[in-house]
């Protein structure tokens, strides 16, 4: 249960609670299995709850730095509608990642989100970062992300003027 008056958590606090089944109070989400800052920043999960699938809760706007970073335990995850950010390594590792569902919405992602997800296959949605199911591309036209278990041959998107740390896993043929 956490106070009311819950301002900051600090990273990995509870990467050691494997069993945490259940967050609540003021600060939790609808679904108990997040804890959430004021700004909708998701800070903790309840990885003892955690699924195969994997659906961030309606209300959360952004996903802290590390969070599922080297967690093996889901293999896809959905983003709601009215998510904007990814923060700095919140997936990487996590070596069973295979597909990601974006909105709209999504418009920000940090450094190294999906660095060490080799089954990393798809990126979906209609979300404008993501022009082709496999790359994003930030504001800066660089190509930071890349979906491509068992791409053999990938054509960059036109306009990408540089990479920033995108490969999941093993590179494909450019």
């Amino acid at each position: 249960h956490t106070p009311d008056n819950l301002k900051q958590v600090e990273l990995h606090a509870f990467d050691n609670c494997p069993i945490l089944k259940r967050i609540y109070g003021d600060h939790a989400s609808s679904d108990e299995k997040a804890l959430l800052l004021g700004d909708g920043t998701m800070v903790a999960y309840a990885f003892g709850a955690l699924e195969e699938r994997l659906v961030i809760p309606e209300g959360v706007t952004a996903i802290c730095d590390y969070l599922f970073h080297y967690r093996n335990g889901f293999r896809e995850v959905v983003l709601p509608e009215g998510f904007l950010r990814l923060g700095n390594y919140c997936f990487a590792r996590a070596g069973n990642l295979e597909t990601v569902y974006f909105p709209e919405s999504f418009n920000d992602i940090g450094d190294g989100v999906f660095v060490g997800c080799p089954s990393l296959r798809e990126l979906k949605g209609t979300n404008k970062m993501i022009p082709d199911g496999h790359a994003i591309i930030d504001k800066n036209d660089f190509m930071v992300a890349f979906a491509g278990a068992d791409v053999t041959d990938y054509e960059i998107p036109e306009g990408v003027i540089a990479f920033y740390t995108c490969f999941s896993g093993s590179a494909p043929a450019l």
